[in-house]
């Protein structure tokens, strides 16, 4: 139980000597910062996206009794931390809101990717046929990455886009069976050609982004998209949701569909291909270069780490 788990933690705080602890997704895990008298050591949150942007709030928008006592308990726990860090603006922002005047330190530093490895790894065999250009279609097998509504949109293409193009999608073998299935029924039902893959490794992955004529992104909610970073570093297009995407990253390379309506998804599909888009890839690169750079970001958080600690 609860009791049970947060005496454990004390007693790996102690036998350890452990000097902070750091919990690494707000929802609900946050919650254990109600114990941190017990524990007796500083504590950090870290938002990560939907945590902060969908599942909290949306305790704190129930009217029933147990939604209203889980929304205080949130209170009380950020109110108790002595750091969150958050990995976008708009996670800093929702936070905000939920629990106006805040007082505690929030901190925006980001996931990061690693630039070297990112670009030795882009350099690699694309690994799957490429006898034809390709649009990448990336995120997980998940509901929330809404991958029917860019099927939808892919069905709307011209015909002479649908066929001279390749369709990749991956992570077919996710264990959200029935969602998986539900995307194969309707690549089959759709005029297109399509190649489902299974989850790519990071090499393939980075070399497939690299070669891409087009990576779609079609996510309910986003933060500071480590994806969405690594297309811009490799200056591979990129098309996204209209979500509240950070400026200081993503301002000057991505490509945004103006509604959640499958033809002008379509359309702005259509619009890359052709080569009409504004987007500026080695802008963009630039941008993540500056502001998206594991080794930076993590030098920031070993700063608060020694801050927190008293050992800087």
């Amino acid at each position: 139980g609860t009791l049970a788990t947060i005496r454990f933690i004390k007693k790996m705080v102690d036998r350890h000597k452990i000097d902070l602890i750091h919990i690494l997704f707000a929802e609900p895990e946050a919650l254990w910062v109600l114990a941190k008298s017990y524990f007796g050591v500083p504590m950090v949150v870290t938002t990560r996206g939907t945590d902060i942007l969908k599942t909290i709030p949306s305790f704190f928008q129930r009217k029933d009794l147990l939604g209203r006592a889980v929304a205080q308990l949130y209170r009380w726990a950020f109110a108790r931390t002595d750091a969150v860090t958050s990995t976008s603006l708009s996670q800093q922002q929702s936070l905000e809101k939920i629990i106006p005047g805040i007082t505690t330190e929030k901190i925006l530093i980001r996931t990061g990717i690693d630039l070297e490895q990112v670009e030795t790894e882009a350099s690699g065999q694309v690994p799957f046929p490429t006898d034809k250009p390709y649009c990448l279609f990336l995120r997980m097998m998940k509901p929330l990455y809404n991958h029917e509504f860019a099927i939808e949109a892919i069905s709307k293409l011209p015909s002479e886009i649908r066929s001279g193009y390749r369709f990749v999608f991956v992570h077919r073998d996710a264990p959200d069976r029935e969602y998986v299935e539900k995307i194969e029924g309707l690549m089959e039902e759709t005029s297109a050609d399509f190649l489902f893959l299974d989850l790519l490794t990071p090499s393939g992955l980075h070399a497939a982004i690299k070669s891409a004529a087009l990576t779609v992104m079609t996510p309910k909610s986003d933060g500071s998209s480590v994806t969405v970073a690594v297309c811009l570093y490799l200056k591979c297009p990129v098309l996204v949701p209209p979500l509240d995407y950070d400026a200081d990253i993503f301002a000057n390379g991505i490509n945004i569909f103006e509604h959640w309506e499958s033809p002008c998804l379509a359309n702005a599909m259509e619009s890359i291909l052709s080569g009409e888009s504004s987007a500026r890839p080695e802008a963009g690169r630039l941008d993540v270069a500056t502001h998206f750079d594991r080794a930076k970001e993590m030098a920031r958080l070993r700063e608060l780490y020694s801050r927190l600690t008293g050992r800087g």
